[in-house]
């Protein structure tokens, strides 16, 4: 789900922005998961208790993963409403393939035009 919506916000940006569209999709992605970790617990009633019992700990665990199931569903929703439909661009492919393997053109680094 992240690489998706990292493509999405980076291809929207400017050329002269990614560098910081960059480090602010990395700073939400790292406090949403913060944020995700720290409340999920308070969400599903889990208590200094279940750390101590294993079947406490497993029905606090099935209502953690119920929650965030639930709550990845509602998310997905309105992204497969808002989905649009877009023309498909015929792109030259400049890789050859070997088999199962794909190898990159051959180009060089350096540009030999001065030697």
């Amino acid at each position: 789900m992240v690489a998706p919506l990292t493509v999405t916000l980076l291809t929207s940006v400017d050329t002269t922005n990614v560098g910081i569209a960059s480090g602010i999709n990395n700073a939400a992605a790292r406090a949403s998961g913060l944020i995700a970790v720290a409340t999920l617990p308070l969400l599903i009633g889990m208590g200094p208790d279940a750390y101590r019992s294993s079947a406490v700990f497993d029905t606090a665990y099935s209502r953690a993963m119920a929650l965030c199931a639930a709550v990845t569903a509602i998310g997905a929703m309105p992204a497969f409403m808002t989905l649009r439909e877009t023309s498909a661009v015929r792109h030259r492919i400049h890789w050859r393939a070997h088999g199962w393997l794909m190898e990159p053109p051959l180009a060089p680094r350096i540009s030999h035009k001065g030697w």
